[in-house]
């Protein structure tokens, strides 16, 4: 008699509702999980705070530990959030094969991926490997130097027509004819910079913000049953406030994402700048209508986040104004050095 399944012995993750410790509740305990796949990172599915509908069509974002082994694995989606068959672009038959890098190109096209730091440009390009190309997932490998440096970074997966004469630069001069972009936030954590006992660098974690916010899970927003904020918009929050202090003048001293100082008073606008994408929200949907006899109207708080935003955002913009003019005549002054200036007098 052939055997249909056989059950697994030890569980992969989920609940159970059997207490772990004597005297503990009977509410679903998590599982263990198996720790070899912890490096393996998918971003989480974009929603709508308030239906806990899919936006599949939305910018994903991805948090990545720094300076750690890592993999980021995406499905490649067009523009209505679809995942893209990726088979016949790049020449695969089979649904799981990995790209190797040649001298010669195996197909017209070829998959690359490009990091860059949000603010400045630029950026690193990475090789790209196919997972699923039938339903459109790739993956990207990082090993531990290539995350030193925690910042909010543009990814982009991106199909070019292949050419052999690029191959040590295959995004130098060639034409991308599709590509999906995504937030990847570098974390910082006691292992970046080797632990050389460096001043912090880079943004507070997501897990900083939602902690502040308690909004960690959906157990914190009781009228919600979701968490308020997705990923991807704190990830644009973090570079907002960096990005306000650039452009205001005067240009004294332009910052990035990884190397911005001023840590208090960023996290204060990082909440600022959530609070006005709620409030956007709430403007939008305001409309009060009556079911049952009951008259409902769940979408009118856009005063209260207005006030909230203000109230943040006000305290940074009065910050950066007083900090720049702090700085601009600091070096306004300057000083005449003497050659006997270390000099030891007896």
């Amino acid at each position: 008699m052939p055997v249909l399944a056989t059950p697994t012995a030890v569980q992969t993750g989920g609940c159970t509702d059997a207490p772990v410790l004597p005297g503990a509740t009977t509410q679903p305990n998590p599982l263990p999980v198996s720790c070899h796949n912890q490096h393996i990172l998918v971003p989480r599915t974009p929603k709508d705070a308030v239906t806990g509908k899919a936006i599949l069509s939305r910018t994903y974002a991805v948090e990545v530990p720094g300076q750690q082994k890592a993999r980021i694995e995406y499905v490649m989606r067009d523009r209505n959030g679809d995942p893209v068959d990726l088979r016949a672009c790049l020449c695969l038959e089979e649904s799981s094969v990995s790209l190797s890098e040649s001298a010669e190109c195996p197909c017209q096209y070829q998959l690359v991926f490009r990091l860059a730091e949000y603010l400045s440009g630029g950026g690193c390009e990475f090789a790209a490997t196919v997972v699923d190309a039938e339903n459109g997932k790739v993956a990207v490998d990082f090993l531990p130097e290539d995350t030193t440096r925690p910042g909010v970074y543009f990814g982009e997966f991106a199909l070019i027509e292949c050419d052999p004469d690029l191959t040590d630069n295959p995004t130098g001069d060639s034409l991308v004819v599709f590509s999906n972009k995504l937030y990847v936030i570098i974390g910082r954590n006691l292992w970046n910079h080797r632990m050389g006992c460096v001043a912090p660098y880079g943004p507070p974690s997501i897990a900083e913000v939602r902690l502040h916010l308690r909004d960690t899970t959906s157990d914190e927003s009781y009228l919600l049953d979701n968490v308020a904020f997705s990923d991807e918009e704190i990830a644009m929050a973090i570079y907002m406030p960096v990005q306000y202090w650039n452009e205001i003048p005067p240009p004294i001293g332009v910052f990035n994402t990884t190397n911005f100082p001023y840590r208090l008073h960023w996290l204060m606008a990082i909440c600022g700048y959530l609070f006005l994408t709620v409030a956007e929200q709430q403007r939008r949907n305001n409309f009060a209508y009556s079911a049952g006899g009951v008259q409902i109207n769940d979408q009118n708080r856009e005063p209260n986040y207005e006030q909230a935003a203000d109230r943040r955002l006000k305290d940074w913009k009065e910050f950066v104004r007083r900090k720049k003019a702090e700085i601009n005549l600091s070096n306004a002054y300057g000083g005449i050095g003497s050659p006997y200036g270390n000099t030891f007098r007896h």
